[in-house]
């Protein structure tokens, strides 16, 4: 089977990547002992040079994406705020399993950031009610968190 086919190319353009995988998008394989992500194999096979320290970024937000056109150079933070800009952050409601009623990370539901924003009550007694903390409403009520562009 071949890692990358053209029967694997996307009407954007992504080479998408048909082999192992890590289980969070990214394709990975085992050479001389050593785990690759896809990825960052792709971009030093295709450039000639090692990314060292820095991320391998995608253009396209596609993690299984091989194309080295979409590939770019980036240090953690200027990845961190690609992904930000580009909504792609686990925020509010979107955040990973854990402890949330909807099964998620977060204490609050769109629809009760709504009605703290809309309630006139102290915060300390909105901070009782909803079993978060007083600096979560005040930043809640400021537009600081769940923010509404997302």
């Amino acid at each position: 089977m071949a890692l990358v086919d053209p029967a694997s190319i996307t009407r954007d353009g992504c080479w998408l990547w048909r082999g192992a995988g890590k289980g969070n998008g990214y394709g990975s394989f085992v050479l001389e002992g050593k785990t690759w992500p896809a990825h960052r194999a792709a971009y030093l096979i295709f450039n000639g040079s090692h990314p060292g320290e820095l991320d391998v970024c995608h253009r396209c937000d596609n993690r299984a994406c091989v194309n080295p056109d979409h590939l770019f150079l980036g240090t953690r933070q200027q990845n961190m705020d690609d992904c930000r800009r580009k909504g792609r952050t686990a925020r509010g409601s979107r955040l990973g399993p854990r402890s949330g009623e909807d099964g998620t990370a977060a204490k609050l539901t769109w629809d009760q950031v709504r009605q703290i924003r809309a309630s006139s009550a102290p915060s300390k007694q909105l901070a009782a009610q909803f079993n978060i903390t007083n600096d979560n409403i005040n930043r809640i009520r400021r537009n600081d968190t769940w923010k509404e562009t997302q």
